[in-house]
C-alpha cells in the first residue's frame, strides 16, 4: 500500500453504520489512497507503530481518507482480551 500523511487531527460527530446517533470521535483526516476494504486496517507511524485505524474514505475527494485515534480506541480495545463470549453475526440491520 501507498504511504498516507496526517492533514490533521479533529472531534467530529461519526453516526452509527445506520447513519444515527452520532457521538464525537477524535479521528485523523488523511491523504492518501483510501479503498474499500482499507476500513479496520492500520494507520501505522514511520516507527512501526499503530497511531489508529482506518474506518472510512471522504465521498467528495478521493485522495482523502479517515482513521479513528488511539486515544479513542484504547478503552474499547484494551477490553478485548477479556471478552471471549460469542457474539451473532446475524444481518446488519436496523430494527
Amino acid at each position: 500500500s501507498k504511504p498516507a500523511t496526517v492533514q490533521d487531527i479533529a472531534s467530529v460527530l461519526v453516526p452509527d453504520i445506520y447513519g444515527n446517533n452520532p457521538s464525537p470521535e477524535e479521528i485523523y483526516r488523511l491523504a492518501g489512497d483510501v479503498q474499500p476494504g482499507n476500513s479496520g486496517g492500520p494507520l501505522l507511524t514511520t516507527d512501526g507503530l499503530v497511531a489508529g485505524v482506518i474506518f472510512a474514505k471522504a465521498t467528495s475527494d478521493a485522495e482523502m481518507g479517515f482513521a479513528i485515534t488511539m486515544d479513542d480506541l484504547y478503552p474499547v480495545a484494551s477490553q478485548a482480551a477479556g471478552m471471549s463470549a460469542p457474539v451473532s453475526s446475524g444481518q446488519c440491520i436496523q430494527k
